[in-house]
């Protein structure tokens, strides 16, 4: 088998849809080394690669040249069995490389947001055109089949994994050291949140997070919210951690690097997103892998997530009081070493490299 692979970013940007992408490239990379297929990644705005996931003979980025990604697109078609598109935007280049080749099999990944809107007439083409679609959740496949019923036979679920070079272990000495990095003592309970401070990303919830941690009058709790942010979303987030008297306690921490990503998630007590707009939520499954638990929202792909670990929880993601007395529960359950191994395991198990690997190659072959 001979497949290519396009995909908008990969490694130039940090999000969820771009680790799907390195996480799928991962998988081919492993798959080619077993002898099972021959594969081309292609990147419309990527430069270089990066040969923890990806061969560097296996990856193109074309530095946002859309004319010779296209160009590109359309000759390596006609040696390839299989396209895989990793992004709706790139409907246009697989459809002129369906009607060029017409035997190509075309695969189109849905990721969520992006497909739950208003589409072009050329992307409902390419979901037509498609011979399968992975929906990374239940509830992304429900929310587009409730609008094109007749894709029902092709689309799939086909949830995210873990990331393939990250190891997942918890060290309590990590978690001392940053802990006391942050000046947080053993008294205080840690929550934190991952996501872009973005006006359209407010359904990530960390909004109504500050509400919630407003409601509990316990100043032993601190949260920490992580990503990068939007100077208009930015001040409203401020006026509203204000208006809370919630000053010492919540904290806009803004972007940071992934080793400094993974000590928050092992410092941490609780990791808080009670989203209503999230196609699956990697940053859930990453934090469980830390032996760290969840509260999400009960309203999207979340579930997908979370469902599957009693020690973590989902919320109505409308509801403070809800959001808060989640809150409460976790921080006051016991939660010691033995207990973040054994969340941690589970995760792996559940979402590991490997079995996304699997379910590929069952895809493919």
């Amino acid at each position: 088998m001979k497949l290519l692979y396009l995909g908008l970013k990969v490694f130039s940007a940090t999000g969820g849809i771009e680790q799907v992408n390195k996480n799928w490239l991962f998988a081919l990379s492993s798959l080619a080394d077993k002898g099972k297929l021959k594969f081309m990644a292609m990147s419309l705005y990527d430069d270089n690669s990066n040969g923890r996931y990806v061969h560097n003979l296996n990856f193109r980025g074309f530095k946002n040249n859309p004319f010779l990604f296209g160009l590109s697109v359309i000759w390596n078609s006609f040696s390839s069995n299989v396209m895989v598109i990793s992004h709706l935007n790139l409907s246009l280049f697989a459809l002129i490389a369906k009607l060029l080749n017409p035997r190509l099999t075309i695969i189109l990944q849905l990721h969520g947001i992006e497909a739950w809107a208003n589409l072009s007439g050329v992307q409902e083409r390419l979901l037509n055109q498609s011979y399968k679609i992975l929906a990374v959740s239940k509830f992304t496949r429900n929310t587009v089949l409730n609008k094109y019923p007749k894709l029902e036979n092709k689309i799939i679920v086909f949830n995210n994994s873990l990331d393939g070079i990250a190891k997942y272990q918890f060290n309590e000495e990590l978690r001392n050291k940053f802990r006391s990095k942050l000046n947080i003592d053993d008294n205080q309970k840690l929550i934190i949140t991952i996501g872009r401070l973005l006006n359209s990303e407010a359904y990530k919830g960390y909004d109504k997070t500050i509400e919630a941690i407003a409601s509990l009058k316990n100043k032993s709790v601190v949260f920490h919210i992580i990503g990068k942010s939007e100077e208009i979303e930015k001040e409203r987030i401020q006026k509203l951690i204000i208006e809370n008297n919630l000053q010492t306690q919540v904290k806009l921490i803004g972007f940071v690097n992934d080793d400094e990503l993974i000590s928050y998630y092992q410092a941490a007590d609780l990791f808080v997103m009670p989203s209503k707009g999230e196609g699956f939520g990697l940053v859930f499954i990453d934090a469980m892998a830390n032996g760290l638990r969840v509260i999400g929202g009960n309203a999207d792909g979340s579930l997908d997530a979370i469902s599957n670990f009693s020690e973590s929880y989902l919320v109505n993601p409308d509801d403070v009081n809800e959001i808060a007395n989640s809150i409460t529960i976790a921080l006051n359950t016991e939660w010691n070493i033995d207990d973040k191994n054994k969340l941690s395991q589970n995760c792996k198990e559940l979402f590991s490299a490997e079995k996304f690997e699997l379910k590929i190659a069952q895809l493919l072959f």
